[in-house]
């Protein structure tokens, strides 16, 4: 998740679109001219096609989304390595710069 927010925070609202599908949870944005996508696809966490994480952990479930000026983030990991383990839950928002050009 931090990583997601690293690169996404100093990006203008008015740069990044939701890009998603019947299969996929990703937004589209543009930084330093260069395009890019992050978000979910399937049971993984990806940003520009690159997971961001262990085939150790399942992410179905988990949502990224644009609210006006603000990113939300719905991450429900679930280990794949340990039946015992619990799955998490854990909600994200935080704001964007405005508009921006």
């Amino acid at each position: 998740m931090s990583q997601i927010i690293n690169d996404l925070y100093t990006v203008p609202s008015s740069k990044i679109k939701d890009v998603s599908n019947e299969t996929q949870n990703l937004l589209s944005y543009e930084k330093e001219g260069v395009t890019k996508t992050v978000g979910f696809i399937g049971t993984d966490a990806k940003m520009n096609n690159n997971s961001l994480h262990s085939n150790s952990y399942d992410l179905t479930g988990s949502k990224i989304s644009i609210d006006g000026t603000s990113i939300k983030i719905l991450l429900k990991v679930k280990s794949t390595k340990n039946e015992k383990a619990k799955p998490l839950s854990l909600n994200s928002q935080f704001g964007l710069l405005g508009g921006g050009k």
